[in-house]
């Protein structure tokens, strides 16, 4: 059989010419359809992206997007190794504190002393309720050391070579970890930001095109420019402690920081309110500039701070950091410090004025090693070391850095030169021993012979009577006699009654 229309052969009864031409047209519609969508789809995804860029390119998302960064870098300084220590402190009810710093410089210098330290314990026990602490001043061989307790709601103290027992006063005990980890430090900051980011509207931004230097090179810039006066100030920080006030966690956490009651610190910061309020209307004048300089899509390459003739600026660009301190008339670095992050280290240099320094940092998760050579010309050189560590052991928690100084300056070779030791140690779980205060003596107890012998020992002692000798005849007044005859050892006397006490 054939089609009526074309003569064609039929197949199946149906003419393959004829309904191919039926089936054309709509799959061209089709076709055409979904290439009007394509097209619709295009402008719209250009029509987002060019109105997100404007909405993201703006002076105030870009001053937040600054803002934010300062906030995420300041919360990091909360965190990391004092939210370890911060755990192991407060689970556990036993915890001693040792610091100690001491300081070694070599006999070139001619200080009289060549080595001094001071070294404090604590001994903490909250289960207990009690405590110890230790305390050693050091000055070459002569030393000056006590111990106490703080138990049985009593403060005992016994201190070398003058009180050669334990007295006792009534004091009621107190534990200096028990609020450790109350604070809510990340929280305070977000409230802190939070605050900046309310009182920031976009008719108080100026912008402008800069060019300014990334290294050795070039680069053309968008300014954004924020004048902080003294009324925004005032009203950030009555939004920071209205915020605070308004928060209860908070605002008890701080109150038992600070040994208050919830209501004493409210009524504290309510107080602290109306005096803001009372001045930010007092005033306002211009307090400094803070400038945000970006490129491209929100690339923010340089932070500035402008007060008077002043700039402080802070450059991150590729792996890079530069903080300058510069006088804007003369165009003048009075100070630059210049970080690159390489493979194993950071490179460190910039200039102090017009002397030139340079070195290495070296860093992991449990060391430092900075070592920065300064050249002074003429005037000599100097060696930085810094090294520091950290231990962290199931039953303790130590922080160690040591800073030496040495080179030579002025024709003056230092030898070893200074050297700056500082040690905290956090150990857990160590008892307290109290029974050396069981035959202790009140304080109110105490003899006048016993009073006549101590102020003798401290007349005596080899590190407290220098000190003493030393305001007993340096004159307070410029009109005194400078020849040190105003004072005489015979014209001053120890009064032996319970004020001197």
């Amino acid at each position: 059989m054939y089609c009526e229309k074309c003569g064609a052969s039929l197949i199946d009864g149906k003419c393959p010419n004829c309904e191919k031409g039926k089936e054309t047209p709509k799959k061209r519609i089709k076709n055409r359809n979904m290439a009007i969508f394509a097209v619709i789809l295009s402008v719209l995804s250009v029509g987002i992206l060019v109105g997100s860029f404007f909405v993201l390119s703006s002076s105030k998302t870009i001053m937040f997007q600054s803002i934010s960064n300062w906030n995420s870098l300041l919360k990091k300084s909360f965190t990391n190794e004092d939210n370890v220590l911060m755990e192991k402190i407060k689970s556990h009810d036993q915890v001693r504190l040792d610091e100690s710093l001491s300081l070694t410089v070599d006999p070139s210098f001619d200080l009289g002393f060549e080595k001094a330290s001071i070294k404090l314990g604590y001994n903490d026990d909250q289960k207990a309720k009690k405590s110890s602490f230790d305390l050693q001043l050091l000055l070459d061989e002569n030393e000056l050391s006590l111990d106490g307790f703080l138990a049985n709601n009593k403060l005992y103290l016994k201190i070398k070579d003058i009180l050669e027992k334990y007295y006792y006063l009534d004091v009621e005990y107190i534990s200096f970890f028990k609020d450790t980890e109350s604070l809510d430090y990340e929280k305070f900051i977000d409230i802190v930001f939070d605050s900046l980011k309310e009182n920031v509207e976009e008719k108080d931004f100026k912008k402008s095109k800069e060019t300014i230097y990334l290294g050795d090179n070039t680069k053309k810039t968008t300014k954004i420019s924020y004048t902080v006066t003294s009324k925004k100030l005032y009203q950030v920080l009555i939004n920071i402690l209205k915020k605070v006030s308004n928060d209860k966690e908070l605002l008890l956490s701080i109150a038992e920081t600070n040994d208050l009651s919830e209501s004493e610190m409210k009524n504290q910061l309510e107080q602290s309110i109306r005096v803001l309020e009372a001045e930010s209307e007092k005033t306002n004048e211009s307090l400094f500039d803070y400038n945000v300089y970006y490129y491209g899509f929100n690339n923010i390459v340089m932070e500035e701070i402008v007060a008077d003739d002043t700039a402080i600026q802070y450059y991150h660009y590729d792996k890079t950091e530069e903080l300058k301190i510069v006088d804007i008339p003369s165009k003048t670095n009075y100070f630059t410090m210049k970080t690159v992050e390489e493979k194993d280290s950071t490179s460190i240099s910039g200039f102090i004025y017009t002397y030139e320094y340079q070195g290495t940092i070296k860093e992991t998760d449990n060391t430092l090693d900075m070592k920065i050579n300064f050249d002074f010309e003429e005037e000599g050189e100097l060696v930085l070391e810094v090294t520091g560590r950290i231990k962290d052991e199931k039953t303790l928690y130590q922080t160690q850095v040591d800073i030496k100084v040495s080179g030579n300056i002025e024709d003056m070779d230092l030898g070893n030169g200074i050297l700056l030791s500082m040690m905290i140690q956090y150990t857990f779980d160590q008892n307290i021993d109290t029974t050396g205060i069981k035959d202790a003596t009140s304080f109110e107890d105490m003899t006048e012979e016993e009073q006549l012998q101590i102020f003798d020992s401290i007349e005596n002692h080899p590190f407290i009577s220098p000190i003493l000798d030393w305001f007993m005849t340096y004159p307070d007044d410029e009109d005194m006699d400078m020849e040190g005859d105003y004072y005489d050892d015979e014209d001053h006397d120890w009064d032996f009654d319970d004020s001197s006490i």
